[in-house]
């Protein structure tokens, strides 16, 4: 494989700027929050200077205070001005990008992208350690971003040209519950920057946690702190932003000319009740616009009810009461409310976004889904296969009871709630039952009576259900409370333990020959150990799994029971090879003695694995070479179908 196509393949394509899972992310409102904007480009600017500026920016806020927009706004800035960019975008329901793991393949593969000496460079590492994205963060941002940087540096003083680099982390809040991952990524850079003299800015933002703001803290004399809840008060830049949109709705609704017919429209009373109500976040006049300006609803009334809303709850922060008002309307309104409910608790706690997946786990259509979510149409978004949660605060709404109150997601019992509706498509006998899913929400479910039920009727030892998920799913069993004293737990582990005998015993009376069947039969013994079969004339049948050997082909077999055929006199012997834990050491070559039963070292030695099987391509476990020996039976023959035993 090709070094730059190994590259690829780490890389987390939707978290660039530029890609299209963030085409409906959108920049600040044009001309809004130019003072800001327009310090964090000069900042950016000074880094020429290495020695005269922050070398790293947090730009810290609630949820919907205009982080992501921000950081948009950066990178065109900073694009239209030849900086070089290279951004990660953060997403909880994401895979590919809600943890650490992508983020230097991704950089890297924009540095690539842009400076032709930086590819080199990357290619060239990878190259010489081809493993490289198997080893530590710090090692792989010292090598994939810091090198190829020191080099463009190099490059840019030999060629005397002025230069500035930007890397750009957006939600570093983003990534559940691995904190300690989002410190790492904080302290390593920091490590790394402090170190060097380049012009080189990066930009984190995220929410104001408290592990975060301690890691940041730390880093005081590097990092410059942008606070927008406290700093860049945003009143001014929300009323222009409101002013611009009730503007387009009179130009551009269906309903414009009547809008146009009722007169001065709307009040400045009302557009200044809605900074006040936005306390500074951008979220708020976001929704209230979308609501007004819903094609198939009437504006001016729209407006009235989302003026009219009062607080839910007395302990709710000022900052959400006007928000969280605009919450319980838009909940209210729904049509099919408890199955909006689920899809949307689906989404926030099983963090799939997928409609075809949702229409398969709920066996319902996908313009069903679509219907029922129409009425969320302020808050998600469908977009094309994918739903998408416009605002993060909406998570943060539903998962604290204070604010929410009825429409309250309490992971437990809604994860419970998905657990028996996917047992249910599961005892259905659905095809499209998804084993992985189902861990995923029954690891954090509440015991109940209905769920105890549905488990109960539930086999974990059908073909459906692979053996780790067996072994998953005891533990998490285990764990579970279903008050009934651990009865369910013992009655399911000895049912996986009682169907993996039966699943040996039926794959060895399935090719165990009859008794007293001549030689010319095919007979099969047993081996749990590691090894790698050549298998010169037949097939290897596993309790695992069922894997087709043909002529002139090696596999690894991972440590279970395996069922191995004992080849007819006029076919030619068994040859087992047995690795060796150093690697430099050749393969011992072990033949099965059709009359002892037992396996002895072979003529010769076989010096490297492409002797043996030249086109195949399989991975050898390490295990010290063993020879075994298999039990005589009455009359001196092997007794085939038993236990090898250790020769020596």
């Amino acid at each position: 494989m090709k070094a730059f196509d190994q590259l690829q393949q780490h890389v987390a394509t939707s978290a660039l700027h530029e890609s299209a899972e963030l085409a409906f992310a959108c920049s600040c409102f044009p001309n809004t929050r130019k003072t800001l904007l327009d310090s964090i480009i000069r900042d950016i600017g000074c880094a020429t200077l290495p020695q005269e500026a922050e070398k790293i920016m947090w730009i810290n806020g609630a949820a919907g205070s205009g982080k992501t927009s921000i950081a948009h706004s950066v990178v065109e800035r900073c694009v239209d001005r030849g900086v070089i960019v290279a951004t990660f975008f953060f997403d909880r329901l994401d895979s590919a990008r809600n943890t650490i793991d992508s983020v230097v393949p991704t950089i890297a593969y924009q540095l690539c992208q842009q400076v032709p000496i930086a590819k080199l460079i990357i290619i060239h590492t990878i190259l010489n350690d081809p493993l490289i994205f198997k080893k530590s963060f710090d090692i792989q941002f010292q090598r994939l971003v810091m090198e190829p940087l020191r080099h463009i540096g190099q490059t840019m003083r030999f060629l005397n040209a002025a230069w500035s680099s930007l890397l750009l982390f957006d939600g570093i809040d983003e990534c559940p519950g691995m904190a300690p991952h989002q410190t790492l990524l904080i302290r390593t850079i920091a490590t790394h920057v402090r170190s060097i003299t380049l012009p080189l800015t990066v930009l984190f933002t995220s929410r104001p946690e408290l592990h975060l703001s301690m890691q940041f803290a730390s880093e005081s004399n590097l990092v410059r702190q942008v606070a927008l809840d406290t700093n860049y008060p945003a009143n001014d830049d929300i009323r222009l932003y409101l002013l611009a949109k009730f503007d387009a709705i009179k130009t551009t609704h269906p309903f414009r000319e009547d809008i146009v017919r009722s007169g001065d429209w709307p009040s400045i009373e009302d557009v200044e009740k809605i900074v006040d109500n936005g306390s500074g976040q951008f979220v708020y006049a976001a929704i209230v616009m979308n609501f007004v300006s819903d094609p198939d609803s009437y504006p001016p009334h729209q407006l009235k009810i989302a003026l009219s809303q009062e607080s839910c709850s007395s302990s709710t922060p000022s900052a959400w009461k006007a928000l969280d008002s605009m919450y319980h309307y838009i909940f209210s309104q729904l049509k099919d409310l408890p199955q909006a409910m689920l899809l949307v608790s689906f989404v926030i706690l099983a963090e799939i976004v997928s409609i075809p997946v949702m229409s398969s786990f709920f066996d319902i259509s996908i313009p069903s889904i679509r219907t029922t979510l129409g009425g969320l149409a302020s808050v998600i978004n469908c977009q094309e296969d994918n739903l998408v949660l416009l605002h993060a605060s909406l998570p943060d709404f539903l998962l604290d009871e204070a604010r929410s109150g009825a429409y309250h997601i309490n992971p437990k019992e809604w994860k419970a709630r998905l657990c028996i509706i996917s047992l249910r498509r599961f005892a259905a006998h659905s095809k499209d039952w998804d084993s992985m899913i189902f861990l995923e929400l029954f690891s954090g479910s509440q015991g109940c009576p209905e769920l105890r039920d549905c488990i109960s009727n539930f086999n974990p030892c059908v073909d459906r259900c692979s053996p780790e998920f067996r072994s998953e799913y005891i533990k998490i069993l285990e764990r579970m409370d279903l008050s009934d004293e651990g009865e369910m737990y013992k009655r399911h582990r000895e049912l996986v333990t009682l169907g993996e005998r039966q699943a040996q015993q039926t794959a060895k009376n399935m090719y165990q020959s009859p008794s007293g069947s001549d030689s010319g039969s095919d007979q099969r013994t047993r081996i749990k150990y590691y090894f790698c079969l050549y298998d010169g004339c037949g097939e290897i049948f596993a309790t695992k799994y069922s894997l087709q050997v043909h002529h002139s082909q090696v596999h690894a077999l991972e440590e279970h029971i395996c069922y191995i055929v004992k080849p007819a006199p006029t076919k030619p012997p068994r040859t087992l090879f047995a690795t060796s834990n150093a690697p430099s050491q050749p393969m011992a070559r072990l033949v099965l003695d059709p009359e002892s039963g037992g396996f002895c070292r072979g003529p010769h030695r076989l010096p490297t694995f492409a002797d043996m099987a030249p086109n195949a391509a399989p991975r050898f476990p390490a295990h010290s070479t063993t020879l075994y020996t298999l039990p005589k039976a009455a009359g001196g023959k092997p007794a085939f179908g038993s236990p090898f035993t250790k020769r020596y």
